[in-house]
């Protein structure tokens, strides 16, 4: 059978010890199982990946594949820290005034700014993990001072603005009715 042969033959046939096709095959060179070599495959696999060092041994790529995995779980691990903080940081009391003010700064109107400040708890609640299972999931910040989020010359006046956000949400829900 000249299609098989030995860990020595082999060694012999390409000048290298046997020690190093021992090496060869727990890098995962293809053995029979018999512990011999299929002549052909033993040498393919040493001209794959032996004398084309660009493509690493079967052995290489396993550790390539983990440290690739265990790259992919750091990354995820970052982001989610960085989510938690940003989710965090939208949890403190001043940032509805934060929230009030970017939505002034995007344009929007003065009943846009007071409907988001005042659903920005409910907003929380329904779609950002809290932190600690012990922690309230709804977690009702007192209202800002508006007169430092509303536009200049806009009449403060919280009260009508709910009663009139309420209207809206009933039409709203009655309009297909």
């Amino acid at each position: 059978m000249r299609d098989v042969i030995t860990k020595s033959g082999l060694a012999k046939l390409i000048g290298i010890s046997k020690a190093r096709v021992s090496q060869y095959v727990q890098e995962g060179m293809p053995v029979r199982p018999d512990g011999k070599l299929n002549r052909a495959e033993a040498l393919d696999w040493i001209d794959h990946y032996i004398f084309r060092p660009d493509r690493p041994s079967a052995k290489r790529q396993a550790e390539l594949q983990q440290l690739e995995a265990h790259f992919h779980e750091t990354i995820e691990a970052a982001q989610l820290k960085g989510m938690q903080d940003a989710i965090n940081a939208l949890r403190k009391p001043d940032a509805k005034r934060v929230i009030g003010e970017t939505a002034r700064a995007l344009g929007c109107s003065p009943m846009q700014i007071y409907g988001i400040v005042q659903h920005y708890d409910l907003a929380l609640a329904m779609w950002m993990p809290v932190e600690d299972e012990n922690d309230s999931c709804i977690e009702l910040y007192p209202d800002p001072d508006w007169s430092e989020i509303m536009p200049e010359g806009v009449k403060i006046e919280p009260d009508a603005w709910h009663k009139e956000a309420k209207q809206l949400i009933e039409a709203a829900f009655t309009e297909g009715d």
